[in-house]
């Protein structure tokens, strides 16, 4: 018995104008589902484009039923997912979001629980927890980015029975530094986190970042996807490159990587009688 699924992860290639990444995010899904990707995933703030310039997000900011959502809707509709970042307006609120979508319309919101550095002067920390959405392929997790550099996220949404995650990025650098920031293939500590995080947890793990110049950085590309026992099953990309690369995977593999042997069973050897994962009130 197996369950395959293909993941189109889509890189792109940093750029000011809202309305060409747009566009650009848009082609890309449609490549990826002519590829036979059944999800397609896009990075952080896909739209307008990564930034934390406060007017440009303030004028660009959209509703869950606005052009970008919708648009994304259409372009899912012949029967696949698509989960990519946005800026959320809520109110008054900004929030740093991810959808994901379906053609049957939006299936969840995920907003950034932990801001990174500038994001801290714009947006609003994001109060929608960690979502898990059961899908006719299996159930996907969402997060953003930075927020896997806490090592609860990815935990509580493997606990909750996520065995995909999908994380719309903006890796940039700059922010590891020094010897240990990069190991032996030259990857960045986003990378070797990722990977290191997927197999601690037995899911699978894609991410989707910008690449090229930014707006006052530098972002990494590297977009990459990890099976459940930590190994790459797409890039990492290059660091300048946009392109869609495809991850084919097969969910069944989360149950077998969590009984790796009769006797290493790293779900069940959990030692629940020292210590606890508490979230929202319950325990996991």
């Amino acid at each position: 018995m197996s369950r395959p699924l293909t993941v189109a992860i889509c890189q792109l290639r940093w750029s000011p104008d809202a309305a060409r990444n747009l566009d650009r995010g848009l082609a890309m899904a449609a490549e990826g589902f002519s590829g036979g990707a059944n999800v397609v995933l896009l990075p952080e703030l896909a739209v307008p484009g990564y930034t934390t310039d406060p007017v440009v997000l303030a004028e660009s900011a959209q509703t869950l039923n606005g052009p970008a959502v919708k648009a994304w809707q259409r372009v899912a509709a012949g029967g696949g997912y698509i989960v990519g970042g946005l800026c959320e307006r809520d109110g008054s609120q900004l929030y740093d979001s991810a959808v994901m979508v379906s053609g049957d319309g939006l299936l969840a919101c995920y907003r950034k629980a932990h801001l990174f550095d500038g994001e801290k002067n714009v947006f609003a920390r994001g109060d929608a927890g960690f979502p898990v959405v059961s899908t006719g392929y299996g159930a996907f997790g969402m997060c953003i980015c930075y927020d896997l550099r806490f090592v609860e996220v990815l935990r509580i949404l493997a606990l909750q029975g996520a065995e995909l995650v999908l994380v719309p990025s903006a890796w940039v650098s700059g922010f590891d530094r020094g010897a240990a920031s990069a190991g032996p293939l030259d990857l960045p500590g986003q990378v070797t986190g990722l990977l290191v995080q997927a197999n601690l947890n037995q899911v699978f793990t894609a991410a989707a970042s910008f690449a090229g110049p930014g707006p006052g950085v530098e972002f990494l590309g590297r977009s990459v996807a990890a099976g459940p026992y930590g190994d790459a099953r797409a890039g990492p990309l290059p660091a300048d490159t946009e392109r869609v690369a495809f991850a084919h995977v097969d969910l069944d593999e989360v149950a077998e990587a969590s009984r790796r042997t009769p006797l290493v069973t790293p779900r069940k050897d959990r030692r629940r009688d020292l210590y606890s994962v508490t979230y929202l009130g319950h325990e996991l």
